[in-house]
């Protein structure tokens, strides 16, 4: 993908606080957090399209501007509460934005080392 920006990509801080509000729908009961099929389609689909935009720099940092990485790690963290394509897709966009920025990387190894 070229290097593009956040606004020729259409991408707005709306759509990416609600799609971070979706993954991290009942991710904070691993207890109680249970797959709903119709949420898990839903939940794919956005992050696939997030997965692609990712390998783009500038994305790449708007997305860890936004957290991202904090709500993918924790959804990986509750292995109870995704399926395994969601799982794939989750960590593909991680390596995304690890590949596209050196600090994105160390601090996505700062953030996993201190959940240890």
């Amino acid at each position: 993908m070229s290097t593009q920006t956040t606004n020729e990509l259409n991408i707005d801080k709306e759509s990416i606080v609600d799609l971070l509000l979706l993954i991290s729908k009942n991710e904070d009961n691993i207890a109680e957090a249970k797959i709903n099929e119709e949420d898990e389609k839903l939940k794919i689909e956005k992050l696939s399209t997030v997965w692609d935009l990712s390998a783009s720099k500038d994305v790449a940092r708007y997305l860890f501007e936004c957290h991202v990485v904090d709500v993918l790690l924790q959804l990986l963290r509750n292995e109870h509460a995704h399926t395994y394509r969601l799982f794939e897709v989750a960590v593909g966009t991680l390596a995304n934005l690890c590949s596209t920025s050196e600090q994105i990387a160390l601090s996505m190894a700062k953030v996993y080392s201190s959940s240890k």
